[in-house]
């Protein structure tokens, strides 16, 4: 939906649905603990009980959720911004290296358009030079 902000400025809001593949070979490289890694018995480091067994981590389907946001600042000028939450699975929960089922991500980027079709006035803005 689109919401209007003060100076007639509008906000869109986009919700986002979807899931996301992710290879055995990422999911190792990132949650997978070899074995010249693990640590097979428990042992104290730095005052905490730490027990870090070998762990594969397999292919894996991630959904998630979110919204994105969008508005004008000016003629050339966009803010957009991503919230989003993703479930992760088994495969990469059962980790010893992880301790959430959640993972939240957050963005916010600025654009400025050079030129092109998408470059049009802001509400209430004259178009070209008065004379």
């Amino acid at each position: 939906g689109t919401f209007e902000l003060g100076d007639n400025r509008a906000i869109s809001f986009r919700p986002v649905v979807g899931a996301t593949w992710q290879s055995r070979s990422l999911n190792d490289y990132y949650y997978g603990v070899g074995v010249a890694e693990a640590l097979d018995r428990p042992m104290v480091i730095d005052g905490v009980d730490v027990f870090r067994p070998a762990y594969e981590a397999g292919s894996a389907v991630v959904p998630f959720a979110g919204v994105n946001a969008r508005t004008r600042l000016s003629r050339r000028l966009q803010v957009t911004g991503t919230a989003s939450i993703e479930r992760l699975p088994n495969e990469i929960t059962s980790s010893p290296i992880v301790g959430e089922e959640t993972r939240t991500t957050a963005f916010l980027a600025v654009s400025y358009m050079f030129s092109g079709p998408g470059v049009t006035p802001m509400p209430g803005e004259r178009r070209g030079r008065r004379r």
